[in-house]
């Protein structure tokens, strides 16, 4: 495979439009670019630290939600037991319209 793509890049450099010495540096690069085994493995590590990243992005949305949720209950619980808006607002952190419409 590698050495199709070398020379499809060979055949596209030649064809070119670029100047004689542009054209053989170009072809001279292509002995330095990477190999296929070497793009495969920069695409794996880099998938997954994409994953790990999302990963990550996902358990701490999860953790706020999940925070929120706790402190609504909270609220709630209050609520039932007669607190004030006031003091609920004050003890949650919630505001007194987030209150209201538990």
């Amino acid at each position: 495979m590698q050495d199709t793509v070398k020379v499809t890049m060979e055949s596209i450099i030649a064809k070119s439009k670029l100047t004689k010495e542009a054209r053989f540096e170009m072809t001279t690069n292509i002995k330095e670019t990477i190999t296929w085994t070497d793009y495969k493995e920069l695409y794996k590590e880099a998938r997954e630290l994409g994953m790990a990243d999302g990963k990550a992005q996902g358990m701490a949305e999860g953790k706020a939600e999940g925070k929120a949720e706790g402190i609504q209950e909270i609220a709630r619980r209050l609520l039932k037991n007669n607190f004030s808006t006031d003091d609920i607002s004050k003890y949650t952190g919630l505001t007194h319209e987030e209150v209201e419409k538990l």
